[in-house]
């Protein structure tokens, strides 16, 4: 009876030590799904997360393209219209249909007639010539650009040399702005840039503009650093009290000196280039006369 007792008291033991192990068992495996779910959890949140930014950096990537868009839209360029809004930029120079096809064709010409000389092709030439004409219209505005500034230069000396010789005779500013008008009117017509200029400067005195403002703003329109400059010694010495007829004097020497200067360097400079256009134009000369005779 007592081994009776034993063997089911052991068996119970080793029951009981099974259920325990058992127990022990499904608690560590319980312990491992919830360390796993949450591992899976944690990647998924992870995922998510990734796929956010992912999505806030796309986002974040077009903000930022909007926003240089939106500057380099700011940054073109506004013309400028003086204080009247009928005034000119000399900054741009709009071309008409007859300039416009002037440098397209004169883009065409020059690249045909070397494309020819060289290769010996008329299909080629043509295309070659008409793909190069739409490059020399802009050439060819910068040229024009150019051209009108040193015409406005040039006129805007004789509108000092005027200004000068009222000053002369005992006018005041609004009256040798009048009689400036006048003798530009007759000199360079009333399509010219400067008389333009002067009526809108005229024009702006009656409206009770100050005069330094309006020369102010042709300096700024101008694009010319003789003209600003006298539009800003002009400003001190009309508000100061200067000598406006010693200022005005002075800047109508200093640029007909300037002027003078660089006609003389341009007839230097002309014999050379002309030389180096020869010397350029040589090769074409010599590329026919060989294929020619070959």
């Amino acid at each position: 009876m007592r081994k009776k007792n034993k063997n089911n008291n052991e068996n119970a033991q080793m029951q009981d030590m099974n259920t325990v192990q058992m127990d022990g068992a499904n608690v560590a495996f319980a312990a491992n799904a919830n360390f796993s779910g949450a591992i899976l959890q944690d990647a998924e949140a992870m995922e998510t997360l990734t796929a956010e930014s992912g999505k806030k950096s796309k986002k974040a990537k077009k903000a930022l393209a909007k926003k240089e868009k939106a500057k380099k839209k700011k940054e073109e360029y506004i013309e400028k219209k003086g204080l009247l809004g009928n005034a000119d930029d000399y900054h741009v120079y709009h071309m008409k249909p007859v300039d416009t096809l002037t440098g397209y064709l004169m883009g065409v010409a020059a690249v045909a007639a070397g494309s020819y000389i060289f290769f010996y092709s008329i299909p080629f030439s043509i295309i070659a010539g008409a793909i190069a004409g739409f490059f020399s219209i802009k050439l060819y505005r910068k040229s024009l650009l150019k051209k009108r500034q040193r015409r406005l230069l040039l006129q805007f000396k004789d509108l000092l040399e005027s200004i000068n010789n009222s000053y002369a005779a005992g006018k005041n500013t609004p009256d040798a702005f009048l009689g400036a008008y006048n003798d530009l009117q007759m000199q360079y017509g009333e399509t010219s840039d400067i008389v333009k200029e002067v009526a809108i400067i005229n024009a702006g005195i009656q409206n009770n503009y100050n005069i330094e403002e309006l020369l102010l703003d042709l300096g700024d329109r101008s694009g010319l650093e003789d003209i600003t400059n006298f539009s800003d010694v002009f400003e001190v010495s009309n508000r100061l009290g200067g000598n406006l007829k010693q200022v005005v004097s002075e800047s109508y020497d200093m640029i007909r000196d300037k002027i003078d200067i660089e006609l003389e360097i341009n007839t230097i400079v002309a014999s050379g280039r002309n030389d180096l256009n020869i010397m350029a134009a040589l090769r074409y000369i010599i590329q026919t006369y060989s294929r020619d005779r070959y």
